[in-house]
């Protein structure tokens, strides 16, 4: 695709990050393509320390690998699903000029983490539409959830009934857009929610089961993500549009 643009020249395929850090570091390179599982934050890192871009290409979007690339300075962020015949090439020259772009789908990520993040955190600072920030009570729920306690427990310790915390949590799970209590405690240690709350961690905290087994999980998923056979592509490329 890329070989066909007049405008681009390939300079090399390589599958390793010390691999594309040595050719950026040789100069002449002016965008570095691949997945978010070669592209690490101290990988776009160095890239950018030699006056590079990096373009971050993925076949699905993951939160943690999109935040982490934005945060480290990728110039752009696309799930290869979306991209059509032309979008690329396209892609690569805008990266070149300087200019920063997200795909749909990475876009509706980034949407929804900063309404999570805005719901739990500070809703009214964010100008959230109606509703959508967690009242007081819900956030006192939030608040006991994350500590691994039942409805029956977190009824006990507000002096309300059960039905009354059952329909908080279900307020809670649709505001912040998650399933279950699984789906919870995953996002509320992955944004730092945990410390927020004053969370301690004790031994048998049912909570912190379910958070170590799920990123045990994951970290398996990860392997074998790393484990595929991939490559990344160092391109230059020139103004044309």
């Amino acid at each position: 695709m890329l070989e066909k643009d007049d405008w681009i020249l390939v300079v090399a395929e390589v599958g390793s990050s010390d691999s594309v850090v040595s050719l950026v570091q040789q100069g002449d390179v002016d965008v570095v393509i691949g997945d978010p599982h070669q592209l690490a934050t101290d990988v776009i890192g160095r890239v950018l320390a030699e006056s590079s871009r990096v373009l971050v290409v993925s076949f699905t979007v993951d939160e943690r690998h999109l935040m982490q690339a934005i945060a480290s300075g990728c110039s752009g962020y696309a799930d290869q699903r979306e991209l059509r015949r032309g979008d690329l090439p396209r892609l690569v020259r805008l990266a070149a000029n300087g200019h920063r772009f997200l795909s749909d789908s990475a876009f509706e990520m980034l949407r929804r983490y900063l309404r999570r993040s805005a719901a739990v955190k500070n809703g009214g600072d964010f100008d959230l539409p109606a509703g959508r920030a967690l009242s007081k009570r819900e956030r006192e729920v939030f608040g006991h959830l994350i500590r691994g306690r039942t409805n029956k427990q977190i009824a006990q310790r507000l002096g309300v009934t059960d039905h009354t915390v059952k329909t908080q949590v279900n307020r809670i799970y649709e505001k912040l857009e998650v399933r279950n209590r699984l789906d919870l405690l995953t996002l509320a240690i992955e944004r730092g929610w945990i410390g927020d709350h004053g969370r301690r961690r004790r031994p048998g905290l049912r909570g912190e089961l379910l958070i170590h087994g799920y990123f045990a999980r994951r970290d398996d998923e990860e392997g074998l993500c790393q484990g595929r056979s991939a490559s990344m592509l160092v391109v230059t490329a020139g103004t044309g549009r």
